[in-house]
């Protein structure tokens, strides 16, 4: 019995001719098969080709929102970075004020400050808070490390998913910012209620600069003497100026001495009462005089080079029951 099979007839209207193509039922069973297999190919490709652009489109708009929110995140880090510093310049004044508040009753705290020991006490949180700080806020040319930004991972053409360790060390910086303010609040509230008490100690407590013009050479503790090139104690603030430069009363009080006085040339020293006087040394001339009653910004000198001097400068003591303590904590404003 003879196979079935297929015929298909090709012909051209140019060249009259005609193609006969006989083909078997298996062979054109076959190619039936291929060429339904090749259409189902092409729709998978395009399928998927489709697939890929719409991809891509979404990857380019996750990366642009990824970049947008770096931009952002950037912008918040810097404003809470402005905030923390915000926040520890009045942490500053406020421990200046409790130094300034409690210079007649706590005896031990003048020692320390005596001593020479730091205003603010380094805290273990505060430390913490400040690593914190640190991962937000890393180098963002260095390519070696993540950028200001860890909580981005970098990946060429990868969408970079947050960090929770990163995320975590924010929300502490929220939480020890939020606790740092409130707590820096309510102290706040009792140092006010407790100058509002103290107006007398306030009035005689030395709070501003002695001098406005100049910088200061040298601080307060132990350096390298000038004269003799020895480390020995600098019980004051030396401030380099101008001879003729005014200097003024800190506070309200009773000038104790005006005169020479040794290595100190011309002095002016003030008692303002509560065990405070402050003292006024190298000057070139004298305003106030012995037993002359003083209040603040009242201009009681002028700097000068007299005495065991190196050059024109102001050199500036305060001292509490007798002890020299850290000027610098007694100045408000510069």
């Amino acid at each position: 019995m003879s196979q079935e099979k297929f015929n298909i007839l090709i012909s051209s209207d140019q060249r009259l001719k005609t193609i006969n193509l006989s083909l078997s039922k298996t062979t054109f069973t076959f190619i039936c098969a291929l060429c339904l297999l090749a259409v189902f190919v092409l729709i998978f490709i395009i399928l998927d080709y489709f697939s890929l652009v719409i991809k891509d489109t979404r990857h380019s708009y996750l990366l642009e929102q990824n970049k947008e929110l770096k931009v952002k995140l950037k912008g918040f880090s810097e404003q809470m970075e402005a905030v923390n510093i915000d926040l520890e310049k009045v942490n500053r004044f406020s421990r200046k004020l409790k130094a300034i508040t409690s210079s007649g009753n706590e005896p031990e705290r003048q020692l320390e400050l005596s001593l020479g020991a730091p205003l603010i006490e380094v805290k273990e949180e505060d430390s913490v808070n400040a690593q914190a700080s640190e991962s937000l806020g890393s180098d963002p040319n260095d390519s070696g490390r993540e950028g200001p930004f860890p909580l981005f991972k970098k990946n060429n053409y990868e969408f970079a998913f947050a960090n929770p360790i990163a995320e975590a060390d924010l929300s502490f910086l929220f939480k020890t910012t939020r606790d740092k303010t409130t707590k820096m609040e309510r102290e706040l509230t009792l140092l006010f209620e407790k100058m509002a008490s103290q107006q007398d100690l306030l009035q005689a407590t030395p709070s501003i600069r002695p001098t406005l013009g100049g910088w200061v050479s040298s601080g307060f503790g132990y350096r390298v003497d000038p004269f003799t090139g020895r480390r020995r104690m600098h019980k004051g603030l030396d401030f380099a100026a101008m001879t003729g430069t005014p200097v003024y009363s800190p506070a309200d009080g009773v000038v104790s001495y005006a005169g020479r006085e040794g290595g100190y040339g011309k002095i002016v020293s003030i008692d303002h009462g509560y065990g405070i006087v402050t003292r006024f040394a190298h000057n070139s001339r004298l305003l106030a005089k012995t037993g002359e009653r003083v209040k603040r910004w009242q201009k009681i000198a002028e700097v000068g080079s007299t005495g065991r001097s190196s050059g024109p400068h102001l050199h500036y003591e305060v001292r509490v029951n007798g002890v020299p303590v850290d000027p610098e904590n007694y100045i408000l404003s510069n």
